[in-house]
Parts: structure tokens; C-alpha cells; sequence
């Protein structure tokens, strides 16, 4: 039961509590991390310090460093847990800046976003020492539980309040946006513009929202369910199916176990889970063989250079 509890809050972004006895190898299968959901038109991901984009997957974890891309008429949710989540609009640009646990039952989240739209639901976080923020043109928006949409269109910030209040900052300058609210900040003139309400095409945008949130509820609930019947597998299975898991990337790992259980035996899952793993091999070996080639052209031409 201890095990469940740490494995499911280190997975979802629960409040968890840390014992003496957790197990530190299980801790770091699953670290802070966005599960990417309602995935629409053309979604990529660029990882941790690497250049190419990937087209995304739902189940797919993005972890602290990585960030999301979208294309025109193209949208992705990315799920903490069932009450914090957010949907990144079309042709946007958002990076997981930071994304830690925070003591014993809280979270850090601050997401940047370069240009485009975001909308937020955030849980209540002012009894969990909690904290999400969206940076944005230099701006940091801050909650303690609210629903507010986010966007960047050269230099100007801008903040539509749904729900609760936004503090907006920028260097010692700060406004509270507060719901039905909406406020921006000009990056050239390095002030904010008067507030007004939200237009009722704002408002509609939440409420077309709300219904992908509730969707995205329903299915963060389906990945609990499938961690612990995970979870309720005999401890030999168990140990067979990890060994297979830790040899993917951790930004599969969860997106593959959810697969795994949808299977009724060992067999099976054993059968998906080494089709994954030798998935990934090859994907390995093809990127290696093509940096070979391209460092044996750049060595071809040098000597051609030298050469001539």
C-alpha cells in the first residue's frame, strides 16, 4: 500500500508523503513530469537539450526542460493531475521551465511561453506550498487557483481571469487580475494598459476549454487505474515487466505501461513491452548510423578542401 501511494503521487503530481523507507530507485522511474493529452493537428516536442522535434503521443511525458510546439489549428493539453492541467493554443511555443516537488506535498511548475496561447486550470494551492507560474515577454503570471488564459503576440502580454486572481509581474511592477478581468502588459512601453472585462469570445474560448478539461479528467482517472493494476501484479511480474521499462526513455515509459496493461497476461505484456524496447534499439542504432555518415561527409570534405 506505501509503495502504491509513492508511485502513484510521484507519477501523477500527487502530494505524496516521503518516508525513511521509500524506495529512491522507484522514485526516479517516474519524476515530476506533464502527461501530453487531447492531442489535435500537428504537435511536437524537442526534449532536453536536443535540436530535433518529435512529433508528440498521447501518454507521452514532457519533463522540466523540454518544450511543446504547435501548428496551425492545433492544440495539446498537458496533465499534472486530475485538477491541474492546461491547454496550449495553436501555433504557440511553451517550455517546461521548471517542474519539481516541492517538500512533502506540493509542487513548483513554471512554464514559458515563448508565443501563442495558454490556458490554465490550476488547483487550489494556497494550504499545499504549491506554485505555478507562466512566464511570458518577461512577464510572470502567478496563482493560488484559478482558471486564466495566457498569450504573447510580439511584445505585448496579456491575461484573460476566468476564475480566482492573477498576479501579473514584471520586474517591481505588478497587477492582480481578478475573474471576468483582462489585463496587458506592453513590452515596448514597459507598462501595463488599463484593464477591462473579458469579451465573450474570451469567455467562449474557456468554456470550449471546460469541456476538453472534463475530457482530460476522465482519462488522467483511466491512467491511475492502470498504474494500479500495475501496481497489483504479483512482485515477480512485476520485476520482469521494470526490467523491460527501464530500458526505454522516460518519456515513454508511462505511455508504454498503460499499453502493457491493457493486456490480460504476462506473455502479452512481455511481447509489447520487447517490441518497445527493440523499437527503441533500432531508433537508436538508425540516429547513430546517420551521425557516422555525416561525420564521414564532413571528413570527406575536409580533405577535399585540403586537397584543392
Amino acid at each position: 500500500m506505501f509503495l502504491r501511494s509513492i508511485l502513484l503521487g510521484i507519477l501523477l503530481g500527487l502530494p505524496v508523503r516521503i518516508l525513511a523507507d521509500t524506495h529512491t530507485d522507484t522514485a526516479s522511474r517516474f519524476p515530476a513530469q506533464y502527461i501530453l493529452d487531447s492531442i489535435q493537428g500537428k504537435v511536437q516536442v524537442r526534449s532536453k537539450g536536443v535540436t530535433v522535434l518529435e512529433d508528440a503521443k498521447e501518454d507521452q511525458v514532457v519533463l522540466e526542460g523540454d518544450t511543446i510546439l504547435t501548428g496551425p489549428d492545433s492544440k495539446v493539453s498537458l496533465v499534472l493531475n486530475t485538477m491541474t492541467m492546461t491547454q496550449i493554443g495553436e501555433k504557440s511555443q511553451v517550455t517546461v521551465g521548471k517542474l519539481v516537488k516541492k517538500g512533502t506535498s506540493g509542487f513548483l511548475s513554471r512554464l514559458k511561453l515563448s508565443f501563442g496561447k495558454i490556458l490554465s486550470q490550476v488547483e487550489k494551492l494556497a494550504t499545499s506550498h504549491s506554485s505555478f507560474e507562466i512566464e511570458a515577454g518577461g512577464v510572470v503570471c502567478g496563482v493560488r487557483g484559478t482558471a486564466f488564459e495566457v498569450s504573447v503576440e510580439g511584445s505585448q502580454v496579456t491575461d484573460s481571469t476566468f476564475e480566482g486572481s492573477v498576479e501579473m509581474k514584471n520586474g517591481p511592477q505588478s497587477r492582480m487580475v481578478d475573474a471576468d478581468h483582462h489585463s496587458e502588459f506592453d513590452g515596448d512601453r514597459k507598462e501595463f494598459l488599463r484593464q477591462r472585462l473579458v469579451t465573450d469570445r474570451e469567455r467562449e474560448r474557456y468554456q470550449n476549454w471546460k469541456r476538453f478539461r472534463d475530457l482530460a479528467v476522465r482519462r488522467q482517472k483511466e491512467r491511475e487505474q492502470a498504474l494500479r493494476s500495475f501496481e497489483s501484479l504479483d512482485k515477480p511480474e512485476r520485476d520482469q515487466l521494470w526490467e523491460g521499462l527501464d530500458q526505454v526513455r522516460a518519456r515513454d515509459r508511462f505511455m508504454i505501461l498503460r499499453r502493457i496493461m491493457r493486456e490480460g497476461n504476462l506473455r502479452d505484456r512481455r511481447r509489447i513491452l520487447d517490441e518497445s524496447v527493440h523499437s527503441r534499439v533500432d531508433a537508436v542504432g538508425n540516429r547513430e548510423r546517420l551521425r557516422e555518415k555525416a561525420a564521414e561527409e564532413r571528413e570527406r570534405n575536409l580533405r577535399k578542401l585540403k586537397k584543392d
